[in-house]
């Protein structure tokens, strides 16, 4: 299922949204300006889309969001009827401005929250948790992934990192390629 995000074009201290023309349809982008170069962090895609699909049909009930990005996610939360209250933390106060004010304007299950995924603390449990704070998938993630879904296990019975699957894989091939190159290592 295609996730509409309508979020406006704009910019924010670093943080910026373009949108994109493509062979198929126009995609949203939020891209990361830090040090002048541009690095593109979410889209809209249909890969995008795929990537979270885990998540968005397990997810119901309260649901939090760690890591807003483009609000690909918030969006099918929204969207969903079994989904009663939607929380984001983001640490960007640029990403709240362009993406989390169009979304708390959207509807009134989202609360959006200014705060880092390692240190906020909460007492509230939530049925559904996704942390998405990466820009890449990579083997080093795995460590933060481990280290957040210890530390948020009190608060959900489910939680979903994006891209562990891929950083997994990363790294049995990290792993495959020592062996071969390192034989004596085995």
């Amino acid at each position: 299922m295609e996730i509409i995000v309508n979020v406006p074009d704009g910019r924010s201290g670093d943080w910026e949204i373009i949108t994109m023309p493509t062979e198929y349809r126009e995609i949203k982008c939020l891209i990361h300006h830090e040090g002048g170069a541009g690095c593109p962090v979410a889209d809209n895609s249909f890969n995008e889309n795929s990537a979270y699909l885990p998540f968005r049909t397990r997810a119901h009930g309260r649901v939090l969001l760690i890591g807003l990005g483009l609000g690909v996610v918030l969006q099918a939360m929204i969207d969903k009827r079994d989904v009663q209250s939607v929380t984001v933390i983001e640490s960007e106060l640029d990403v709240i401005k362009l993406c989390g004010e169009y979304y708390k304007g959207l509807s009134k299950k989202v609360k959006i929250i200014h705060g880092n995924a390692f240190n906020y603390r909460t007492t509230s449990f939530f049925d559904a948790i996704l942390i998405d704070i990466w820009d890449c998938h990579h083997y080093e993630n795995l460590m933060e992934m481990e280290f957040l879904r210890d530390r948020w296990k009190k608060n959900s019975s489910y939680i979903y990192c994006w891209g562990e699957r891929e950083s997994q894989h990363l790294l049995r091939e990290l792993h495959h390629d020592r062996s071969t190159l390192f034989p004596s290592e085995n």
